[in-house]
């Protein structure tokens, strides 16, 4: 019999026959019986151990049995999206990404496990699994989905520091907001160290502040302040906040809820604030336009040597003014539409009595929704004028506290109005104190801080 040795590779993969020449050629049956007695019972290679009985090579270790390696798990890797967002924006020469609350900032895929071999002695062989990692989240981000998914919790900047991902609520702009950045629409705050170029848009929902000016641009802040070093309206665009701040108004359209401070001048404005507009400074004035104020104005100047006609309104808040004018047009139009349904009754009810019957069902069913919409109707006019009365009143109560503290002179060409009243300038007046009492504008003396 043909001396067979068996070797095994260290994996136990891999299964070898060695022949010895004692003179006759290997049988099959044997080497089989060989690999039997050596527990080999998987991946044996039938053809290659009966090509030994014709062809037989001595001394040379033959593979004739394999096993099925494992294959390892697949690395866990996280994928950011807002990253490719990045990129396609700057092909398009864009600075940055903006997200909102709930997007997908991260995914993670996880690690996958590998898939289990099989050894020539018929063992599994265990796989190694794939290196886990988690998402790491930083402020204004959470994770949900068991740790798969992180989502920004509120809306601004999605960056990725040393593998963290944060979303930052204020946005950076060093230098102007024009094309390289387009128009703006922020979901925190905003500082821009340049200028507002003219016909692009800033809004966010938090503060803004612009280094320079504001240039026939709009900007607005829903809930923040509007700070700026100024505004050159050109008679276009809108600057509106909560509270706005500058160092000069030149041709601007302002609406404020609160005030509306300057440090310098007002010049040919359209301002509208619910509660003060401050010019500070000696040499600060409020020169033509028009403003809408809810409480005070206080300014050194107020209009020009030039008789430069300069409309102040004071004592009403200027949200009020506009809630009532848009309550007032809606009672007109339901009272008309009123009037209209009234008749439009009437001229069933009178078929109705002339017939002495009852109307076909079509006509029954547009009276009866003709008196539906006629008693919602008259509910919606009651509704409407007690707010309007409300408004009115609360308009009467704050005009008692409206007042004007001119530091310096008041110009012929000025007209002030508080409430009902008006009162126009035709001579120069100093130190001034404008108030509203008994239904008439009243003048004192200003002697010092108001």
């Amino acid at each position: 019999m043909a001396g067979i040795q068996i070797r095994v590779s260290n994996d136990k993969l891999n299964a070898f026959v060695v022949l010895k020449d004692d003179g006759r050629p290997p049988r099959y049956e044997e080497i089989l019986r060989m690999l039997k007695s050596f527990g080999i019972k998987y991946g044996i290679d039938d053809k290659k151990i009966k090509e030994l009985e014709t062809l037989p090579r001595y001394e040379t270790p033959i593979l004739v049995a394999m096993g099925v390696p494992p294959e390892k798990g697949v690395d866990a890797r996280i994928e950011y999206p807002f990253l490719e967002q990045l990129e396609e924006a700057q092909k398009q020469k864009k600075k940055f990404v903006i997200v909102k609350e709930g997007d997908v900032l991260a995914i993670k895929h996880p690690a996958t496990p590998g898939k289990e071999g099989i050894n020539v002695y018929g063992e599994p062989v265990p796989p190694q699994p794939g290196k886990d990692m988690n998402i790491r989240v930083g402020k204004n981000v959470k994770l949900v989905q068991d740790g798969l998914v992180a989502v920004a919790t509120r809306g601004g900047i999605p960056r990725l520091i040393e593998d963290t991902v944060l979303v930052d609520e204020k946005l950076y702009i060093d230098g102007d907001v024009d094309y390289s950045t387009g128009n703006i629409d922020f979901p925190g705050s905003v500082e821009i160290t340049g200028t507002v170029k003219p016909g692009f848009v800033v809004k966010a929902k938090e503060d803004i502040i612009i280094k320079n000016v504001i240039d026939a641009a709009t900007v607005i802040s829903f809930e923040g302040t509007v700070e700026t070093k100024g505004v050159k309206g050109r008679e276009k665009g809108l600057v509106k906040g909560k509270t706005i701040k500058a160092s000069f108004l030149e041709n601007a359209n302002v609406e404020a809820e609160q005030d509306v401070i300057v440090q310098g001048s007002i010049v040919n404005s359209v301002i509208k604030a619910g509660g003060m507009v401050i010019c500070e400074g000696e040499k600060a004035s409020i020169i033509g336009g028009y403003m809408v104020v809810g409480k005070k104005v206080v300014t050194t100047d107020l209009g020009s040597e030039m008789a430069v006609h300069t409309r102040v309104e004071v004592g009403t808040d200027p949200r009020l003014v506009e809630r009532l004018k848009t309550l007032q047009a809606q009672v007109r139009l339901d009272k008309e539409n009123l009037e209209r349904l009234n008749r439009v009754i009437s001229s069933f009810k009178a078929k109705m009595e002339r017939s002495k019957r009852e109307l076909p069902k079509e006509q029954k069913e547009a009276l009866a929704k003709a008196v539906q919409t006629l008693i919602n109707l008259r509910e919606a006019v009651e509704k409407n004028e007690e707010e309007i009365k409300k408004i009115k009143d609360r308009i009467e109560q704050e005009s008692k506290d409206a007042m004007i503290v001119i530091k310096g002179t008041a110009y012929p060409g000025v007209e002030v109005t508080m409430f009902s009243k008006k009162y126009s300038f035709n001579k120069p007046i100093s130190k001034l104190v404008i108030i509203f009492r008994d239904d008439e504008i009243v003048f004192r003396g200003y002697e010092g801080e108001s």
